[in-house]
Parts: structure tokens; sequence; C-alpha cells
């Protein structure tokens, strides 16, 4: 049976999910008022929540993570998991095929490269500039 986390890492993990609601928030260009009122929630709570003074539930993170177009995911643990699409090779595009095909006959140190510049792009296009999200070509 596990041990229930102590009370100074529960504190913490509230912290750290409040920051992320507060980075996510200022990255829409939204207010704690605005982002409590389209919650429908009482600022002053609203605001417990970003200071991670008040326990979150899962309901209430799920809500904050549709509000703040990020996954919940993310909220808990900083990082964002991209969802698995199956492409089937009818739904490329030749310009697609000719780049997956080039990939291919590169060798590991060129793979990596691409990868590393591919993650970075993402972060880019994302709006989440802060590093790579750890996908690597084992994951892949």
């Amino acid at each position: 049976m596990s041990k229930a986390p102590a009370p100074a890492e529960l504190l913490k993990h509230r912290l750290e999910i409040g920051h992320r609601i507060r980075v996510s928030r200022k990255k829409l260009g939204l207010t704690q008022y605005q982002l409590a009122n389209a919650m429908g929630l009482n600022p002053a709570t609203y605001n417990r929540y970003e200071l991670g003074k008040h326990s979150i539930t899962l309901g209430i993170l799920a809500f904050f993570a549709e509000k703040l177009k990020v996954s919940i995911d993310y909220l808990l643990t900083g990082k964002e998991t991209l969802p698995e699409i199956e492409i089937s090779i009818t739904q490329t595009t030749p310009c697609e095929r000719y780049y997956i095909n080039r990939y291919r006959r590169l060798d590991e140190r060129g793979q990596s490269l691409m990868d590393t510049v591919m993650n970075h792009e993402y972060q880019l296009s994302q709006g989440t500039e802060e590093g790579s999200n750890g996908i690597g070509k084992e994951e892949i």
C-alpha cells in the first residue's frame, strides 16, 4: 500500500498547477477576473487556485484545461502530450511522402537533427517556446 504524499509535497504540486494555470491564462491575454467570470467562479476562489492555496478537483481541472486550451496532462505535469495520429499513406500529400522517404534515408545523426528541428518548430507554432517536449525518435 502506498503512502499518502506529505503535506509539503501536496502544496508544491498545487503551486506548480497554479503556476501553469497562470502562465496559460497570460498566454491567452486574460485577466484573473475575466477567466474566473468565464468559468463561473468567484474571483477570490479563482485566485486561490492560481496561488495553490485551494485543492483542485478533477472536474475543475478539466474545466481549466478546456478554457485555457491546454491538456489536463499539461496542467498536472507541465508536459503536453501529443495525440497519436494514425495516418495511412493515402492520406499524405506527395510532398509529405517525399520528406518521409528522405527522412528514412538519413543516418541516426541526421534523423536526430531533424527530430530536434521539428520539435523546436512545433513548439514555436504552438506558442510554447520553452523547449522540446522530449519526444524523440524512439517514441515514434
